[in-house]
């Protein structure tokens, strides 16, 4: 059976006898009016003795129940009269998908005579929305779909539409439809939600006892509980929907709702845990890992928050600004490597070259540049895997340093023998910075002598200036000269999208081309909008963007405590996202530190509290404390609480 497709005029009475008695999804993008229509056509059918039942499937601004749930519902006496409520306990309907089926699948099944509407959520591209269009026809038996389409866009997901083997009704919208935009959504989610907690009782839960399902954090990390949304469940059914208010000694306090007409006492319910939660301005939004670690603890408000270590796969520390993830891929007490992944592309950076056997050869052959603070064995241990990893490559490999730096590399070359590789050898570009100037190498594999190239004069440390990034360096003293670096991130180029749609611009390829001319600097470029009409990036940015300065992160490690150090550092790391920064050694053992030239975990911590950074990284542990890292952690914490550990 093929579809059958029939254009029709947005007019509720007319849809209304189109959908009488039958199963039907609601299908748009986000702000074309499906809930206003879905409440048209239940009036409609009302006054001719219809009954309708909805299912809203939208978690992230719900018709008629609380946010971060599905619902279904009866039209009747003039409003939804709410018959059950499944919780998701998250906003994302296109990363939760299958629970928002499963409990679409289970709301279906409660539905007696009459007809039924599904309000879909506003995932309408990519592999989610096919997904979802898909398996919601499936699951409830649909017989009707009726897309509402914008005038002159293309229809979502039109493959996808026109392979079903429904009937499909085409309704271009109420000219008086429009997104609200992400601000008054969310606004409009924490009112409701904070609506709906008025009539709460508060409870107290053993949390030790508790059997947590869904995606919840780790229990150990009793901050970023606080303002997460929660619902118990007994025997696959919601019965309470609620707050955590706190998590304090395995006392879980929550203030929840009972749903469903549930007389299941708490304690006797699973916890249901997902990514949605307050944000430290108190509104309902989407949790990420990252999020809840700059979240303030609410159980200790005087004190600045302790942050926690993000994972991201099996080794190593992760901190991210937007677009790139730091990675300390040999943790805390192992040789000094910080992954640096651009997470728009395939490319890595290094910073320090320490063993190496954690990283696949396919991560080391992604790797452009390489930034060495100084050439001790512990921090380019991994250069002859960098150098296994790139036989088959053609590209040179940038590498920078201090003085020395090329003559280290160039021995290693020596130590191989290079009969059978010809000219074909893997490649490096060494760049030595001495004061202000930095000198250039060659060195190939198989090659006797190291080539010598231009040099430049560089000014305040910038070593590397990319269209996306930038990074400087400074020098410090550790014995030898080191150096510490800084990577800078790109401005942040937010496209407000409430102003396109409000100057009645249509969304497409040119705000991705207005955002990439923007960063380049471009401001004189010509971009032709949908319109056919053409304006400047500079007269586009000032109109429908918001530009804001990009993060910085540093990177110190091997230094001495002298005052010298501490004012460079200081400066150089001022007003960071986050400042990872070696604390060898505890105070016990600060002979130790002061005979090997490092910084305490006292030092450390000064260090980051003058310059101002918004999180602490240390690293570079003594081995002497693998076994006892959580003292260190919790001296440091003395001395400056925002970490990350």
């Amino acid at each position: 059976m093929s579809t059958t497709i029939t254009p029709i005029e947005y007019n509720p009475d007319t849809i209304a006898d189109q959908v009488r008695g039958r199963r039907v999804l609601l299908f748009g993008e986000p702000g074309t009016g499906k809930t206003t229509l879905t409440e048209r056509i239940a009036r409609s059918l009302t006054s001719k003795g219809e009954t309708l039942h909805c299912i809203c499937a939208d978690p992230g601004l719900p018709a008629w129940s609380p946010p971060g749930t599905i619902a279904l519902a009866k039209w009747s006496g003039g409003t939804w009269q709410s018959l059950s409520i499944e919780a998701l306990c998250s906003l994302d309907a296109a990363r939760f998908r299958l629970p928002l089926l499963s409990a679409v699948q289970k709301l279906v099944r409660k539905i007696g005579a009459g007809g039924l509407i599904i309000d879909t959520p506003g995932v309408v591209r990519g592999v989610a929305g096919a997904e979802l269009l898909s398996a919601l026809i499936e699951c409830a038996d649909i017989d009707l779909v009726v897309t509402l389409t914008r005038p002159n866009h293309p229809l979502p997901l039109a493959d996808e539409l026109c392979s079903l083997s429904k009937a499909l009704l085409l309704v271009t919208c109420a000219d008086t439809a429009q997104h609200p935009g992400k601000k008054y959504r969310k606004s409009e989610r924490t009112r409701q939600w904070n609506q709906w907690l008025e009539r709460s009782n508060e409870i107290s839960l053993d949390f030790h006892q508790c059997q947590c399902l869904g995606t919840p954090p780790p229990k150990a990390l009793a901050s970023v509980w606080t303002g997460r949304q929660i619902a118990l469940i007994h025997n696959d059914t919601t019965c309470y929907i609620g707050e955590v208010i706190s998590l304090c000694e395995n006392q879980l306090k929550a203030r929840v709702i009972a749903v469903n007409n549930s007389n299941i006492k708490p304690e006797h319910c699973s916890l249901l845990v997902r990514d949605a939660g307050r944000n430290s301005d108190s509104l309902l939004v989407t949790r990420h890992p990252p999020e809840d670690a700059l979240l303030p603890s609410q159980s200790s408000p005087s004190q600045p928050p302790l942050l926690h270590r993000y994972r991201r796969g099996s080794t190593g520390l992760s901190v991210r600004i937007p677009f790139v993830e730091f990675t300390l891929v040999n943790g805390v007490v192992g040789d000094p490597l910080l992954k640096i992944q651009l997470l728009n592309g395939r490319r890595c950076l290094l910073f320090d070259l320490g063993d190496a056997g954690r990283l696949r050869s396919r991560i080391l052959h992604r790797v452009t540049d390489i930034f060495i603070s100084h050439t001790h064995m512990d921090h380019i241990f991994g250069f002859p895997l960098l150098l296994r990893s790139r036989m088959n490559s053609t590209d040179p490999c940038r590498i920078y340093g201090p003085g020395g730096l090329s003559e280290n590399l160039f021995c290693q070359l020596q130590g191989y023998h290079w009969d059978r590789i010809g000219d074909d050898g893997p490649q490096f570009e060494v760049a030595e910075l001495t004061g202000d100037t930095l000198q250039w190498f060659r060195l190939q594999a198989g090659k006797p002598v190291k080539e010598r190239l231009h040099q430049q004069t560089i000014e305040e440390g910038l070593l590397l200036c990319d269209q996306h990034f930038a990074v400087r360096a400074i020098e410090l003293d550790h014995g030898i000269p080191v150096l510490a670096f800084r990577f800078e991130g790109q401005p942040l180029v937010q496209i407000l999208k409430e102003k396109v749609n409000q100057a009645g611009q249509v969304t497409g390829r040119w705000l991705g081309e207005l955002r990439e001319s923007i960063l380049r600097g471009d401001y004189q470029r010509q971009i032709t909008l949908p319109t056919g009409v053409s304006s400047s990036v500079e007269a586009l940015a000032h109109q429908y963007t918001r530009c804001e300065p990009g993060e910085h992160v540093v990177y110190a490690t091997d230094l001495a405590d002298s005052a010298d150090n501490r004012r460079k550092l200081i400066k150089f790391s001022t007003a960071a996202h986050t400042l990872i920064c070696e604390a060898p050694f505890m105070l016990k053992d600060r002979q130790q530190a002061t005979d090997t030239q490092h910084l305490t975990t006292k030092a450390c911590a000064e260090i980051a509290l003058a310059a101002g950074v918004k999180q602490l990284l240390p690293f570079h542990f003594s081995s002497r404390y693998e076994s006892s890292e959580n003292a260190v952690y919790a001296e440091l914490k003395s001395f400056y609480p925002r970490l990350v550990c």
